[in-house]
């Protein structure tokens, strides 16, 4: 049933708690009585802030590291000893949030 009322989307922000697609707050309070024809706002969850790890596989260890910090994430440490880096823990194509670190394993 209506009430009456418009719902317009006004914002889209990132949560940690609130799945994608529902409504993370309004511009009217719950309870509050408004005139019929009336528009509501609300923002819209995009769910939460999360960066794919890029694919640094054949990097050297200072671009591999812009690469990350490219995307918000940062390099935990470098495991290996050599020059090139040949994989990523998590790997690429994970999700992570941002500041989130990466360690990269570069063998000599």
């Amino acid at each position: 049933a209506s009430i009456g009322v418009a719902v317009v989307e006004r914002e889209h922000e990132f949560s940690d708690t609130v799945v994608v697609g529902l409504i993370i707050d309004q511009d009217v309070d719950a309870g509050a009585q408004v005139p019929r024809g009336s528009e509501v706002g609300v923002v819209v969850s995009k769910g939460p802030d999360l960066r794919e790890v890029p694919d640094v596989s054949g990097l050297t260890i200072a671009e591999a590291t812009d690469a990350l910090e490219s995307v918000g994430l940062v390099r935990s440490g470098v495991a290996g000893g050599g020059d090139t880096v040949e994989s990523s823990s998590p790997r690429a194509g994970e999700l992570l949030r941002p500041g989130d670190s990466v360690e990269l394993w570069a063998p000599l």
